[in-house]
């Protein structure tokens, strides 16, 4: 690494670090809260269904079944931890989003790193675990693609929600690691997409995120309408709280570990981009950077700039001095043409100008004799 990179990083990381962070009481605080939720959510819907469905459990079985889900939430909180050191030692494996991204946008525009981290605090931390429960929960519904058109009873539905919900722990740690973390490093790492086509200045982050909010959003609402019209009212919220309630609990415990190594991980995904892939920032290059965007709000800046670089990059050779001649020739013609035109026109507007005077003379001339003539009659 050079001595320049390397003063990049230190900048980046001290930017980072000046950022409002999570005390270690909240993240404890959070991960309580964690093992709260998946105890309730986990005991009041096995409580909820040995009442008021078929299904009767035992509450010894309800208890068991709660430790189960517990213990779970301590796997998967391990999990998590070896994912997060996964993405900072390993930036790359997180990349998978944006390889796409850059193909969907190849030659539309260009890539550059503005970093601008936002403060940490326990509603960010509540808000994106929401998030992620949702996009996990609707990306099991789309791999199972269960027909759900037809007659349903509730021991298909309440069947239904535990395969999702075994669905969404197994695809868990692929979907936190490439849907979830990933959006979120690169959004902090400020990695924007200026598209000239559009004349658009986005955060690819911000992008990944919606896109794939609007896509897990769209299939738990089909799931809600399709249970909605083919079962009881009833049926539609408790199938999708069984799967929401335990993976928002989980997604809490993900979110809380990320926040102790998010820097780390932004910082390394900074490295990644600008080593690998050459992404300008705005430490090392920010006259060109305010070019480019300021050429995005005046098209003819940006017209210009290409027209510069052209000139400057056309070396004459041999080959193309005559057509070089040709268009100098061209350019001069008109040029010559031009003036010409404007030579003409004054010439015919000094003409009519002589003509207007002439005629006022004579006009001036007749009129003057005229009153002469009355003069000498008067007098005689």
């Amino acid at each position: 690494m050079t001595e320049e990179k390397a003063a990049t990083l230190t900048f980046y990381m001290r930017q980072l670090s000046e950022a409002k962070k999570l005390g270690p009481k909240e993240i404890l605080a959070g991960l309580l809260l964690s093992i709260l939720l998946m105890a309730a959510s986990t005991y009041g819907l096995l409580y909820y269904v040995a009442a008021l469905t078929p299904f009767h459990f035992a509450q010894t079985d309800i208890v068991r079944y709660t430790i189960y889900m517990l213990l779970g939430l301590g796997i998967g909180t391990i999990i998590g931890a070896v994912i997060c050191v996964i993405m900072v030692r390993r930036p790359r494996t997180i990349t998978l989003l944006l390889k796409i991204h850059s193909f969907l946008k190849r030659n539309l525009g260009e890539y550059f790193l503005c970093p601008e981290v936002p403060d940490q605090s326990f509603r960010t931390v509540i808000r994106r675990s929401l998030y992620g429960s949702v996009l996990v929960a609707g990306i099991a519904l789309t791999v199972l693609s269960f027909d759900l058109m037809g007659t349903a009873t509730e021991e298909d539905i309440l069947y239904f929600g535990a395969v999702v919900m075994v669905a969404s722990v197994l695809i868990l740690p692929f979907t936190v690691m490439q849907f979830y973390y990933a959006p979120w490093v690169i959004k902090d790492s400020g990695l924007f997409h200026l598209d000239v086509r559009d004349r658009s200045l986005s955060n690819v982050g911000d992008d990944l995120e919606d896109l794939l909010e609007f896509v897990a959003g769209i299939d738990i609402v089909l799931v809600w309408i399709e249970l909605t019209l083919n079962t009881e009212l009833w049926v539609a919220p408790f199938v999708i709280f069984v799967v929401v309630g335990p993976l928002f609990s989980i997604m809490l415990s993900f979110t809380l570990i990320f926040m102790v190594v998010k820097d780390r991980a932004t910082l390394a995904m900074i490295q990644l981009l600008i080593e690998r892939y050459g992404v300008p920032d705005m430490v090392n290059q920010p006259d060109y950077i305010r070019r480019r965007v300021v050429s995005l709000v005046d098209r003819r800046m940006l017209v210009e700039e290409i027209v510069e670089e052209t000139v400057e990059s056309a070396e004459p050779t041999p080959e193309t001095i005559p057509q070089l001649m040709d268009e100098y020739g061209r350019m001069r013609a008109k040029a010559v043409s031009k003036e010409q035109g404007s030579i003409r026109e004054a010439r015919e507007s000094l003409a009519a100008q002589d003509e207007i005077d002439e005629a006022a003379v004579t006009s001036l001339t007749s009129s003057g004799r005229e009153n002469h003539d009355e003069d000498s009659r008067q007098a005689e």
